[in-house]
């Protein structure tokens, strides 16, 4: 260890930041939100609040069936939504990555729906040309979740990156590759991934059940 020169000060270790498990929403939470978003859309009462309910839930399940960043969303653009193969090209992702994401044939005919005739444009367009505002969702999502009996807290939040972790984990548990899963998300390195590799708690159980 080199000498320090007298009169000065070592420098304060940094602390390594602990990596926690991610949080995922409970297939019984996803459906909960679901039917606080249907309720909210059958509530609307102006073509505007329609139109808003109507994009809450889309933007809900596109997150939900694809994995994507809250800002790979709102900056999407019909021109690379390929409704005819089932195909969603990110272009300039996270470290300015390209991928494509196959379309999940549940999501598809809301992704129609929505998109109608128009042929290009923002997905999710906000005002002007502009596309919506990342924080609009991010504000969307809690309250449809509080509506479903949701306790948000400092450690339970509901946000759309925890729909990203629940994609992740999901995904993972039916196909059982890693890799993919990295594709999918477009993660760079495959030690971002890998904390999806945690076991799941209800698998715990019945691993414990069994004995």
């Amino acid at each position: 260890m080199a000498d320090i020169p007298e009169g000065q000060a070592a420098e304060p270790r940094k602390k390594k930041r602990r990596r926690r498990l991610p949080k995922n929403f409970k297939p019984t939470q996803i459906e909960s939100i679901l039917a606080a978003a249907e309720a909210a859309l059958g509530a609307a009462r102006t073509k505007a609040k329609r139109l808003a309910a109507r994009r809450d839930l889309v933007m809900f399940q596109t997150i939900r069936y694809t994995g994507f960043r809250i800002s790979e969303l709102c900056k999407l653009r019909i021109e690379n939504v390929d409704l005819a193969d089932g195909v969603i090209a990110i272009l300039h992702g996270k470290g300015d990555a390209d991928r494509n994401v196959p379309i999940n044939r549940k999501l598809l005919p809301l992704l129609v729906e929505w998109i109608g005739d128009r042929r290009s444009g923002f997905v999710f367009p906000g005002r002007g040309d502009r596309p919506i505002a990342s924080r609009t969702f991010q504000r969307r999502l809690p309250a449809l979740a509080k509506a479903a009996g949701f306790v948000i807290t400092k450690d339970n939040k509901a946000n759309p990156h925890r729909l990203r972790h629940t994609f992740a984990t999901s995904y993972l548990k039916v196909n059982k590759n890693l890799r993919e899963v990295q594709e999918l998300l477009g993660h760079a390195n495959l030690q971002t991934t890998a904390i999806y590799l945690h076991v799941d708690q209800d698998e715990l159980k019945e691993g414990i059940d069994r004995l």
